[in-house]
């Protein structure tokens, strides 16, 4: 896999779990019960953060990268 491939997928990922961070603050901000419970929420936050550190594994791009449901077992 390419520098670039890697990035593109790691990416995507981000993009695929922001929805969830973003629902969450709305929710607590509007007072609403949150879909997903604090636990799970610190949890997407540090999910998000194994992405944006990949770039600097010193195996990449030749890392896996793995979906939150992966990451979080």
């Amino acid at each position: 896999m390419t520098k670039e491939e890697a990035r593109f997928i790691r990416d995507m990922y981000l993009h695929d779990i922001q929805w969830r961070v973003s629902r969450y603050d709305s929710q607590v901000k509007l007072g609403i019960t949150p879909n997903d419970s604090e636990e799970v929420y610190m949890s997407i936050l540090g999910y998000m953060q194994y992405l944006r550190d990949i770039p600097q594994e010193p195996s990449f791009p030749d890392v896996e990268i793995k979906t939150f449901e992966e990451w979080s077992k």
